[in-house]
């Protein structure tokens, strides 16, 4: 047991300023701080900012963010959560219908996404909670 949560941390690159392993959250737990959140973050290997605003009834606005380019990605989706706990994206409205999962692993106040397809992991920098709305797709934020 202890040598697969070592393995579990190490896989995922625990923060070396986190004393304890990262803790995968149950479904009940993703679904109760992940509706109505606004999280930033970046990706540890595919290297870009990114954002996702989820309102409580799952629909969600995510962005990636460039520096060379004023105006960010961003597309209209809804977040559901599996039976297996995982957050599952789906972007309908820009031609992709299948939902992309992933675990979510409490890391200090925010999170880390891992979906163990070499995706790399989505890194939350940062969480705004109690979102009633989102921005509309392709707005900058002040």
């Amino acid at each position: 047991m202890i040598a697969r949560l070592l393995a579990l941390t190490l896989a995922l690159g625990a923060n070396a300023a986190l004393a304890e392993p990262l803790a995968l959250l149950s479904a009940q737990e993703v679904r109760d701080e992940l509706f109505g959140v606004h999280i930033f973050g970046v990706t540890d290997t595919l290297g870009f900012d990114w954002d996702e605003c989820i309102e409580p009834s799952g629909l969600t606005v995510y962005r990636t963010i460039d520096a060379d380019d004023p105006q960010p990605y961003s597309q209209q989706g809804l977040l559901q959560v599996n039976d297996l706990g995982m957050a599952c994206f789906s972007y309908p409205p820009n031609g992709d219908p299948s939902p992309s999962c992933f675990q979510v692993y409490r890391n200090g106040d925010g999170y880390i996404f891992a979906n163990g397809f070499g995706d790399g992991r989505y890194i939350t920098t940062k969480v705004l909670r109690n979102i009633t709305s989102c921005p509309e797709p392709g707005a900058l934020l002040g």
